[in-house]
């Protein structure tokens, strides 16, 4: 249901009213359009009658003139066509007289009485002779004459005027009613119209008078209240949303003057309180501070009374300042009956505000007592700070005999914020002062313990500054002893106004005896208030006046190294803050001590250590002269070695190579039939000679390798014939032992250049390892691929591949990698360091089984190493091992390099040309120059080197040089124009630097020519 009070239910009812007379006016005009276009159709088919009658008139006398020259299909023709003209004239004369629904035509009666009399007239003509004429001429036979025709057809002809005449006579009725319908219509929308703004009107004005004209109040009034001013008030002249806003809005104008003048009374609430705080933020007296507070309070409340208590320990007040009570009546009440603690609404600290009108309704009340004033109302708020009440903060007896109100409450709350502030404040103050007097009493002792190094004169300068200082409130008297375990005595070192008598007797005091001698027994701090009425003061002197003592034992460690004398007031106990500066003076004592006796000892150290090195220094120039006599002796029996190995490989390589064939030839039954015995007998020395070969073959290489003979024999061949070659070596073990051997072989690798042979011999020593080490059953393969620089660094190898680089092969060229895997015992990381070194064999179990020299590796190596290839191995003990060699497809002979191919730095050769210069430039000119020797225990990857270059060299200037010794495991280098302490600094940085990366090494540096001057010396 639509309520008529509502703004939306008249908006509702004048739309609806709108809406029908639209809707009616839109209904009128449609209907009369429709209507229109039926008269319109009417007239239209109406002028048709006489269209349709000279239309048959045609057709006949065309009939009649072609009867007798047309042919009978053409006559039939024109026939038809008549035909078809009466019917649409009879449908014509049809939808005029009965109407046509299709058209909106309505039938002829609905125009009156004339127009329906008109058109009787024409249809009567039609019926009775237009129409009985042209089908009796229709009709006619085809043996009648032309003239019996034409008298049919004048029949017809001469009612043509008439009917046409009563047609135009129609067609003026029909138009003339049209226009009267158009004329009544044209009057009936000027009505509507004029209806329309009649009514509009007084819609307006109530739209007016009930809608724009509040709303203009209320944006007046809105005005009005931003401008401040609250006392305006809307009229509501309706009952409606527009009644109900403005109603609103003359609340909310009275609730906000409210609020208004109660923000101007919290407003000068808060610059109360400013003030307030202002003036209490500033006091440094605790009592005074308290004061300011419950008189303020009592003056903003506009309260009697006020009192303020802050606690201390155990619960119980430290301060109680109360204000409004008469000072004598309080400090009676004080001296009578004590401050309250845990008894009535004063002695208990509860966290919430109490607000009473009658205190003694309140379960906790115990009255007053005898003397104190009476109260009734009473506000109590707690002090806090951080959530820990401190203390709380109480109000009685507001003025007029008023009742607290939550207002006030908030005021005291906020007050007691302040006050917890302030008071919190005023302690930090305080302690900060105290703080900053300690500090300046030990920086003063501080300053004065580091003024030498010489003990005495410390000691003395120190006890001095000791002595005057104000906030230690000493008396000018004291003494510093130094102690002997040796004897366990204490000696005097330094004193002040000490009698002679007294520095003699305390000259020398045993552990245990007096003051000092007990604490230096027990390593305790001792303090006497009185040297008459302490039985421990012990060596006493006659006119010594009553004093105290602190004794402060001084100590580095556990270890006693003297003790602190200070004289005291008598009778006057020590607080804990006065405690601990004395103990920190003391142990700015002990620091300094310490280090007195420290540089005494390290003086009487380096003036032994300076003739020890003068004794040292000789005997290091006599055996440096026998070390490069022995170096000399050394490189030429290595020379003659190296000749010898290779001369007598040679010569015993002849004759073996006999005896190899020769048994050969006997096991094979060739020089006639052996028994199996001999047969055993033969096939021994056979495999005896073809190890001690293989041996010979190794010393040989190696000697080779060490005298720089050894030169590459390149040519081109298929790598999977010289697998499938090395593969067939071994497939007698294969089948004894039960191993699964497999090659797996890119055939996209092809040909590569390198040295057959030597590539043969590394694949068969791993091959040889393999299944050396891989027990029954296991399994053994060989893989084979071409990979590309950029997928050593794809595959995680890009340490790898930055060696190869190194090697002048660039990584956008393509390397051969070969792997020989197996399920052996697996290598350990320990071993892995030294595996590809000289002379080095495992000592596994399953090692000890097989004899060998322990060259294969170590020549594998070095045959990779010469094709400008790398080796590398992968294994963790009991899972197998996996060693992988990379070669360039193309390998060319390389000159003498300077630079190292795996490090990118200076050969070990150029670096000792180097070296040797620098020695003839240095003593020449007395200037030093460091070397920085970094061994790395741990490194087993080859591309470990290129990471640690790095972090060296940026750790190094540029102009400094760096080697690698790849026999020794080290790094070299030289330091140019340092001392020791830049040496070892840079020791120190570079090795953080190498241990962050994972890299730890031990670094030794020497200082030419401190440290010697001979290369052999140094090194």
């Amino acid at each position: 249901m639509l309520n008529f009070k509502s703004l939306t239910g008249k908006l509702i009812l004048i739309n609806l009213v709108y809406l029908i007379f639209l809707s009616v006016f839109v209904y009128i005009s449609f209907t009369f359009t429709q209507h229109m276009k039926g008269e319109a159709a009417r007239i239209n088919r109406t002028g048709q009658i006489r269209y349709n009658i000279y239309e048959m008139s045609w057709y006949a006398e065309w009939i009649i003139e072609r009867e007798h020259k047309t042919p009978i299909q053409q006559k039939k023709h024109l026939t038809a066509k008549l035909k078809h003209a009466i019917d649409n004239f009879e449908g014509v004369i049809s939808d005029l007289k009965n109407g046509n629904e299709k058209l909106n035509i309505k039938p002829i009666g609905y125009h009156g009485e004339s127009t329906e009399l008109i058109f009787n007239g024409i249809a009567s003509e039609w019926n009775n002779v237009l129409k009985p004429a042209l089908l009796k001429l229709i009709e006619l036979p085809e043996q009648a004459s032309e003239d019996e025709a034409r008298e049919i057809f004048r029949q017809y002809e001469s009612r043509i005027d008439k009917c046409v005449g009563n047609t135009n006579k129609l067609v003026k009725s029909l138009e003339e009613h049209y226009n009267d319908e158009i004329r009544n219509h044209d009057n009936l929308r000027i009505f509507f119209l004029g209806f329309f703004i009649l009514t509009i009107i007084p819609v307006i004005i109530f739209i007016r008078q009930t809608i724009v004209m509040p709303v203009r109040q209320l944006r007046d009034n809105a005005l009005e209240l931003e401008k401040g001013s609250f006392n305006v008030k809307v009229d509501a002249v309706t009952r409606d949303e527009i009644g109900d806003l403005c109603n609103t809005f003359n609340h909310m104008a009275q609730v906000l003057n409210a609020s208004f003048d109660e923000k101007i009374k919290s407003l000068a609430n808060i610059s109360a309180l400013h003030e307030i705080s202002k003036s209490i933020i500033t006091e440094t007296d605790i009592e005074a501070l308290l004061k300011k507070i419950v008189d303020s309070a009592c003056r903003l409340i506009g309260c009697q009374y006020a009192a303020i208590g802050i606690i201390g320990e155990n619960e119980k007040y430290k301060y109680f300042i109360a204000s409004g009570m008469d000072e004598k009546v309080f400090d009676e009440l004080r001296k009578r009956y004590g401050l309250p603690h845990k008894k009535g609404l004063l002695g208990h600290l509860m966290r919430e505000p109490i607000r009473l009108d009658d205190i003694s309704r309140h379960p906790a009340a115990v009255g007053f007592p005898e003397g104190h004033p009476m109260m009734k109302t009473f506000l109590g708020v707690p002090v806090a700070l951080q959530d820990r009440v401190i203390g709380r903060l109480y109000l009685t007896e507001k003025f007029k005999g008023e009742l607290f109100t939550q207002e006030d409450e908030g005021i005291v709350i906020a007050l007691a914020n302040i006050a917890a502030l302030a008071i919190n404040n005023t302690d930090l103050l305080n302690n900060l002062r105290l703080r900053n007097d300690e500090l300046d009493v030990l920086n003063k002792v501080a300053a004065a313990s580091t003024q030498t190094l010489a003990l005495e004169d410390m000691l003395n300068k120190v006890l001095h500054e000791i002595l005057d200082l104000d906030p230690l409130k000493l008396e000018k008297k004291g003494a510093i002893f130094i102690a002997n375990d040796m004897t366990n005595t204490l000696k005097l070192a330094v004193s002040y106004n000490f009698p002679e008598e007294q520095v003699t007797g305390c000259g020398s005091v045993p552990y245990g005896e007096c003051l000092c001698g007990a604490s230096a027994k027990n390593k305790e701090i001792l303090i006497s208030e009185s040297n008459v009425a302490d039985n421990r003061h012990t060596i006493k002197y006659a006119g010594a006046k009553e004093h105290g003592h602190i004794i402060l034992p001084l100590q580095s460690g556990n270890k006693l190294l003297g003790i602190l004398c200070l004289y005291i007031t008598a009778e006057k106990p020590l607080s804990d803050k006065d405690l601990n500066m004395y103990k920190a003076s003391a142990d700015i004592v002990s620091v300094a001590t310490q280090n007195a006796l420290n540089h005494a000892q390290v003086a009487m150290l380096a003036q032994s250590l300076e003739s020890s090195m003068e004794k040292l220094d000789e005997k290091i120039r006599e055996r440096t002269t026998a070390l490069e006599e022995a170096k000399l002796q050394a490189e030429a029996a290595n020379r003659a070695k190296s000749d010898f190995l290779a001369n007598m490989s040679h010569e015993l390589r002849t004759p073996l190579n006999s005896i190899i064939g020769f048994s050969q030839i006997m096991i094979d039954g060739l020089a006639g039939a052996v028994t199996s015995e001999q047969k055993e007998y033969l096939s021994d020395v056979y495999e005896s000679g073809t190890h001690l070969l293989s041996l010979i073959n190794d010393s040989r290489d190696l000697s080779k390798v060490e005298a720089g003979k050894m030169e590459l024999e390149l040519s081109d061949f298929d790598v999977k014939e010289l697998i499938d070659s090395s593969a067939a070596m071994f497939k007698e073990k294969t089948l004894k032992h039960r191993i699964d051997f497999k090659t797996d072989v890119e055939e996209s690798i092809g040909t590569i250049t390198a040295d057959e042979r030597k590539i043969k011999q590394v694949l068969f020593n791993l091959l040889s390892n393999a299944f050396k080490f891989t027990p029954d059953g296991g399994s053994v393969s060989v893989q084979a691929r071409k990979v590309h620089g950029s997928q050593l660094i794809a595959h995680g190898e890009e340490s790898i591949s930055s060696e190869l680089s190194a090697k002048h092969y660039e990584l956008d060229r393509n390397f051969i990698e070969i792997s020989v895997i197996d399920t052996g015992i697996g290598i350990s990381l320990k071993d892995q360091t030294r595996l590809f070194e000289p002379f080095q064999q495992l000592e596994a179990p399953l090692s000890k089984k097989h004899a060998g020299t322990g060259l294969g590796l170590h020549l594998c190596k070095q045959f990779v190493k010469s094709h400008g290839g790398t080796i590398w191995l992968e294994s963790e003990p009991g899972k197998g091992s996996r060693f992988i060699f990379v070669l360039p497809l193309k390998t060319a002979q390389h000159a003498e390099q300077i630079i190292d191919p795996l490090t990118k730095v200076l050969t070990w050769k150029h670096f000792m040309m180097h070296i040797e210069r620098f020695f003839s430039f240095y003593k020449r000119t007395h200037r030093k120059f460091a070397l920085m020797r970094l061994k790395f225990p741990e490194m087993t990857k080859p591309g470990n080197y290129v990471s640690i270059v790095k972090i060296m060299r940026d750790g190094l200037r540029k102009h400094e040089i760096l080697t690698y010794h790849e026999d020794l495991n080290c790094y070299c280098a030289i330091l140019l124009d340092t001392d020791r302490k830049t040496a070892d600094e840079a020791a120190l940085r570079i090795g953080a630097a190498l241990k962050e990366n994972g890299h730890p090494a031990v670094i030794k540096t020497v200082i030419y020519m401190e440290d010697g001057e001979t290369i052999e010396g140094l090194l």
